[in-house]
């Protein structure tokens, strides 16, 4: 279980407000890390100016996500 307080949270249209950077989500059938190359390969064709940078698998942003909230019955 999470205990986390909720937070008012307001949601904006994308154009109004647009991130710094976008995560890209990945299913992969083996290990999630071999697709790398090939998905850095495909985001250069579209724009050679933008870059990849902090690659886990999912499992390790959850884990990382939710460190010291989890409470343990």
């Amino acid at each position: 279980m999470i205990d986390k307080d909720d937070i008012p949270t307001i949601y904006r249209p994308y154009r109004q407000s647009p991130p710094f950077y976008t995560s890209v989500i990945l299913r992969s059938g083996g290990d999630p890390l071999s697709l790398v190359p090939l998905v850095r390969s495909q985001i250069s064709a579209v724009d050679p100016d933008l870059s990849l940078f902090d690659i886990y698998p999912l499992n390790v942003v959850i884990s990382n996500s939710v460190v010291g909230m989890l409470m343990w019955p």
